[in-house]
């Protein structure tokens, strides 16, 4: 390793960065471990198979000058140890307007591509989302639910930017604003704990048939008002199986 670069270690961080550089990217990441690490935990509902993430500072962007200046690499095993970490690179140049530090962006986005790869890549789940996703769609979701949690301003944007981006997206915040966080979080839960969940694809109508579940209600109505193609056998097994009387 360059004689230069610097590595300091955290609970949940692994922080890489250049020695001009080390003292600001342990202090932004500090203060993202320190108040916003543990709201994102709660979030989660459970401890993540992997909770060690590894931060490393770098003097480039991805792709290019005009690429993107954060991005999440994946889960991988940190460098010659046996320790899954997920893998993010930062643009040395956010380190420029720090302090303040921000606690939403950069970062904390792409933590949360970490702690949520396990639920829509693990045992070959990736496949089996392909009906209904979009990128990043989950993962909007859960930044939204941080927002409102750490009681920022960030809210309505990121609400806004979901309804900007059409689609799926569309669909998924407006379920947030109707049913909360809560559905979710017993989504990501059950894919935590069951590792043959889900055992057909997510389309329109197994979607809507688990998130009825997790809410305790017949939500297929709701998916169909917002353009989901919901078959009658689907809303039928929804109320026998939640033992609803019509």
């Amino acid at each position: 390793m360059n004689s230069e670069f610097s590595i300091y270690t955290t609970k949940y961080f692994i922080i890489e960065a250049e020695k001009k550089y080390i003292s600001k990217a342990i202090a932004w990441v500090e203060c993202i471990e320190s108040n916003v690490y543990p709201t994102m935990l709660q979030i989660m509902g459970h401890i993540p198979t992997v909770n060690l993430h590894v931060i490393q500072f770098v003097n480039h962007k991805l792709r290019g000058a005009s690429g993107p200046g954060a991005w999440f690499e994946g889960i991988r095993k940190y460098r010659d140890t046996d320790y899954m970490c997920s893998s993010i690179k930062i643009f040395t140049g956010k380190l420029d307007d720090q302090p303040p530090y921000r606690l939403e962006g950069d970062i904390t986005h792409e933590t949360i591509h970490g702690l949520l790869d396990e639920a829509k890549n693990s045992s070959g789940r990736t496949s089996k989302w392909k009906p209904i996703w979009q990128p990043e769609l989950l993962d909007r979701i859960f930044e939204i639910e941080l927002s409102q949690r750490l009681g920022g301003d960030m809210v309505s944007k990121r609400f806004k930017r979901c309804i900007n981006k059409g689609g799926n997206y569309v669909v998924f915040v407006q379920f947030w604003k109707m049913y909360g966080w809560e559905p979710f979080k017993s989504l990501i839960i059950r894919l935590h704990e069951d590792s043959k969940f889900p055992l057909i694809e997510f389309n329109q109508n197994t979607f809507a048939y688990y998130m009825s579940l997790f809410t305790n209600k017949d939500v297929s109505d709701f998916f169909k008002e917002l353009g989901w193609d919901i078959e009658v056998e689907t809303k039928e097994k929804i109320i026998e199986d939640l033992n609803i009387n019509e």
